[in-house]
């Protein structure tokens, strides 16, 4: 098996990850590895299943989804549908298939990962996605709130002010230090 690699930070924050696979294999070795890693983890067998546990109100960080999966609603279908009702939840869609890795890359914002995949990448990648969503919409609130105060928000890692020219979160120059340590 994969070497873990435990997830940083606090170990009451247990961040959830939905995997959507028509696979029970691939499922569940890879649930049970997440959790190993210290994520929680959900699993669905089609579409249909992870909508209907999204719109249960399932508190889920990110899905990670196969693009191939039998049903009326696909990988691609299932970001399509993410991206309307929770744009705010990150997907990452699995393929091994370069069609449909083009399709997938077509979405805005969804990730993809290539098939057949390391497990320790597959969280790695995970892992990132989710502190990158979660710093961004820390940065959304800072610019909510510092135009209510009048104030200007700074990066949390690299203590940068934005640039005025810019609005909203775009203000921010791309952070040279993506591991969020103070220097």
């Amino acid at each position: 098996m994969a070497e873990v690699i435990p997830f940083p930070g606090d170990n009451s924050q247990r961040y959830t990850v939905l995997v959507v696979d028509d696979d029970p294999a691939i499922r569940g070795v890879l649930c049970e590895f997440l959790a190993e890693c210290g994520l929680n983890a959900l699993a669905a067998d089609n579409a249909a299943r992870a909508v209907a546990i999204i719109e249960s109100g399932a508190a889920v960080d990110l899905v990670f989804s196969d693009v191939r999966m039998p049903g009326a609603m696909d990988g691609c279908g299932l970001a399509r549908w993410i991206l309307e009702n929770r744009p705010e939840l990150p997907v990452i869609l699995a393929t091994g298939d370069l069609g449909k890795a083009n399709a997938a890359a077509g979405l805005s914002g969804i990730e993809t990962f290539a098939k057949p995949y390391d497990f320790d990448a597959a969280v790695k990648k995970i892992r990132d996605t989710i502190i990158r969503r979660k710093q961004r919409a820390s940065w959304r609130l800072q610019v909510g709130v510092s135009r209510c105060l009048g104030t200007s928000p700074v990066c949390p890692a690299c203590r940068r002010r934005p640039r005025p020219d810019m609005a909203d979160s775009s203000r921010f120059p791309a952070c040279r230090n993506p591991s969020g340590s103070r220097r």
